[in-house]
């Protein structure tokens, strides 16, 4: 079986490959983010829409919002160090 490489420092943070795909993730992320925010608004405007498929989309761009924080942390290696602590 293939290992894949790691792009992590001796640190245990993530390497400038890993930060990288991390940035063009979390970009792609943002831009969900903000063309879920865009049609949420757009159907509570047109005021044609159901509540249920608006809380959906909400609680998607919520998803969304926490998996970009949770990215940012990965960038950061506080997730590393949160483990080792807890």
């Amino acid at each position: 079986m293939l290992s894949h490489p790691t792009d992590n420092s001796p640190n245990g943070e993530p390497g400038p490959v890993m930060h990288a795909i991390l940035r063009a993730r979390i970009s792609i992320l943002g831009v969900e983010h903000d063309d879920l925010d865009a049609a949420i608004d757009a159907l509570i405007q047109a005021n044609t829409c159901d509540d249920l498929i608006i809380a959906r989309l909400k609680r998607r761009k919520l998803h969304i919002r926490d998996e970009i924080a949770g990215l940012a942390a990965a960038m950061s290696g506080r997730q590393q160090a949160e483990a080792a602590h807890g």
